[in-house]
C-alpha cells in the first residue's frame, strides 16, 4: 500500500514538446524510491523518468495511479525548460536514441511546482504493467528501441512518399508547361503568319504608291511638255497682222480662248465676241513678245 496526497506532489524536470499544454499520465511502480515512469500524451511519445517527494495516502494493491498536470505558462518554465532541451537533446544524441541513459539526468534539474489532478484507476485500466523494476526496465527499453524503429521507418515512408509526391507534382507541372508551351508556339505561329501576310500587303501598297507617284512625275512632265508646245503652236497661229485694222501686229490675248489676233488698240474698240472664234471674251491682257 502506498499513501499519496494530491497536494504534496511535486516534479522535478520539465517534458518536451509544447510545454505550456502537456498533459501526461503516470503510473507509480516502485514506492520504495518513489520513482514514476509515464509516458507523455502527445506526438512527441517519448518516455521520462520523474521523482515524487513527498508520497502519502492510500494505493491498493490492485490499483494504479493516473496523475495527469498542465505545466504552467511557457514564460515561468523557460529558465528550466531550455536545460531540460538541452541536456536531453545532448544525451540523446549521444546514445543513438536509447532513451533510458538520459534519465538520471532529469535529476539534476530545479524543482518546479506545477497543478495535478490525481485519480485512482483499477488495475485493468492502466496504461501499463510493471511486474517490478529490472523486468520494467527491461521491457521499456525494447519498447523504446521498437518504437525508435517504427518511428524510422515511418519517417522514411513518410520521405518516400513525399518524393513520389514531389515527382507527381512535376510531372505534372512539366506536362502543363508543355501543353503551355505548345499552345503558345501555335498562337505564335498564327500570329507570324498573320503578320506575313500584312507586311506582304504592305509591301505591295508601297509599291502600288510607287508606281503611282512615278506615274503622277510622269504626267506632270508631260502636261508641261505638252503646255509649252501648245504655246508655241498658238504663237505659230498668230497672224502678221491685226485681223480688224490688218496694220499693227497683234499683242493682245483674249480668254478664254485665248486667241492673239487683235492689236491692243482694236482690242480696246472691239465688241464682246472673239473675231476669231466669236466666243464671248471674259479678259484682255496684253502679250510682249
Amino acid at each position: 500500500m502506498v499513501d499519496i496526497e494530491p497536494d504534496e506532489l511535486i516534479f522535478r524536470g520539465v517534458a518536451l514538446g509544447s510545454p505550456h499544454k502537456m498533459k501526461a499520465s503516470l503510473r507509480v511502480f516502485n514506492p520504495s524510491t518513489s520513482t514514476i515512469f509515464y509516458r507523455v500524451c502527445s506526438t512527441h511519445s517519448v518516455y521520462y523518468s520523474l521523482h515524487v517527494s513527498p508520497i502519502s495516502g492510500k494505493l491498493l494493491p490492485n490499483q494504479s495511479v493516473e496523475i495527469s498536470f498542465i505545466l504552467p505558462s511557457i514564460a515561468s518554465v523557460r529558465h528550466s525548460a531550455q536545460p531540460l532541451h538541452f541536456v536531453l537533446q545532448s544525451t540523446t544524441a549521444a546514445s543513438n536514441s536509447d532513451m533510458r541513459t538520459f534519465w538520471k539526468y532529469v535529476d539534476l534539474l530545479d524543482v518546479i511546482e506545477m497543478p495535478i489532478r490525481v485519480r485512482i484507476l483499477p488495475f485493468e485500466e492502466d496504461l501499463w504493467t510493471f511486474h517490478d523494476t529490472e523486468a520494467s526496465s527491461s521491457e521499456d527499453e525494447q519498447v523504446c528501441k521498437r518504437k525508435a524503429k517504427e518511428k524510422e521507418k515511418l519517417q522514411e515512408k513518410k520521405e518516400n512518399l513525399e518524393k513520389q509526391e514531389n515527382t507527381a507534382d512535376l510531372k505534372k507541372t512539366s506536362f502543363f508547361l508543355d501543353e503551355s508551351r505548345n499552345d503558345v508556339i501555335i498562337r505564335l505561329i498564327s500570329e507570324n503568319r498573320s503578320l506575313r501576310g500584312r507586311v506582304v500587303s504592305l509591301e505591295k501598297a508601297v509599291e502600288y504608291y510607287d508606281e503611282v507617284t512615278r506615274r503622277h512625275t510622269e504626267l506632270v512632265e508631260d502636261n508641261s511638255r505638252l503646255r509649252s508646245r501648245l504655246e508655241k503652236l498658238e504663237l505659230q497661229q498668230v497672224p502678221f497682222n491685226c485681223c480688224v485694222c490688218l496694220e499693227d501686229k497683234p499683242n493682245t490675248i483674249v480668254y478664254p480662248c485665248r486667241h492673239i489676233v487683235m492689236c491692243s488698240k482694236c482690242a480696246a474698240s472691239s465688241g464682246s465676241k472673239c473675231p476669231m472664234c466669236r466666243t464671248t471674251v471674259t479678259q484682255k491682257a496684253l502679250v510682249y513678245f
